[in-house]
């Protein structure tokens, strides 16, 4: 079984936003349009890597492989790499992340 086109769909626009500097835009976070996060993030690569985990652990779909919580999946995201970048006096996570969310594969 291959990956939906919805699912290759979303995973490519979240690449694009994050790359672009965008996620901050996309999600609403304005924290993350106040700084070059792409270049922090970097330094870090487990933050990238725990980015992506919380990005693909947050996905669902439907029987047929369309996405159905895109925009909700790319927030999870955004809010762990803001927490990478600002202390928890500046910015907290709500929810707090769960351990399936952050658990890696």
């Amino acid at each position: 079984m291959k990956l939906s086109q919805s699912y290759r769909s979303a995973l490519r626009f979240f690449i694009y936003y994050y790359f672009n500097n965008t996620l901050g835009f996309k999600s609403g976070i304005s924290k993350l349009t106040e700084l070059d996060y792409v270049k922090e993030m970097n330094e870090m690569p487990s933050n990238l890597e725990t980015m992506f985990a919380i990005f693909s652990n947050n996905i669902e779909m439907d029987a047929t492989g369309k996405v159905l919580n895109f925009d909700y999946s790319i927030k999870r995201a955004s809010q762990f790499v803001t927490t990478c970048l600002y202390d928890e006096d500046i910015y907290v996570v709500e929810p707090s992340f769960e351990e399936w969310e952050i658990e890696l594969h």
